[in-house]
């Protein structure tokens, strides 16, 4: 189904964030061959809602949430302290922020390559960017603490895919009364 390809091209996003991905992205995936449709299909995709999205994806959804949860469980254990959300945000509060760890590496991950801490605020939309050489915690770290010194705004929270979760950024949310959550 082009809609759970869509899903899945944009990170398995929730109906509200994946509808403007898909009214501007559509065109330019269709022309680089990422997702193959006929027009008509084109059209039923631009003009789907949210909680339509949402709807059709439940299922998908609930598979790939119960599959990675119990992939979670078995293997890391500050993964378990830290609670769970979901895309339950409260748009309206300012301070929490989304992080994300991209690697840079072309078509192999073999050797030594750049990654980027992204940190996007989820309220204003305010996004701050860190490059780091490899994936050591202690220069994620350091990204971290560079990326909050940049920041117009008083940190309330961090959620986190697990790729970023370790000890010590656990430890420095709870040392800074930061939430921390996990996607």
């Amino acid at each position: 189904m082009a809609l759970e390809r869509l899903w899945e091209i944009f990170d398995r996003s929730c109906g509200q964030r994946l509808k403007p991905l898909i009214e501007t992205e559509l065109g330019r995936l269709r022309a680089l061959g990422e997702l193959k449709v006929d027009e008509k299909t084109a059209a039923q995709l631009e003009r789907v809602s949210s909680a339509t999205i949402d709807r059709l994806l439940r299922s998908k959804k609930a598979a790939w949430f119960t599959r990675r949860r119990y992939g979670r469980a078995k293997g890391n254990l500050i993964a378990r302290k830290i609670p769970l959300k979901m895309t339950d945000w409260n748009f309206r509060e300012i301070g929490f922020l989304e992080m994300d760890l991209v690697h840079h590496c072309g078509a192999s991950t073999a050797g030594k390559y750049i990654h980027s801490l992204s940190a996007l605020e989820i309220g204003s939309g305010w996004w701050e960017g860190e490059a780091v050489m490899g994936r050591s915690q202690s220069r994620i770290f350091e990204a971290l603490k560079n990326i909050r010194a940049r920041t117009p705004f008083i940190w309330r929270g961090i959620d986190s895919n697990n790729d970023n979760i370790n000890d010590q950024l656990y430890r420095y949310a709870v040392k800074e009364g930061l939430e921390f959550t996990m996607d």
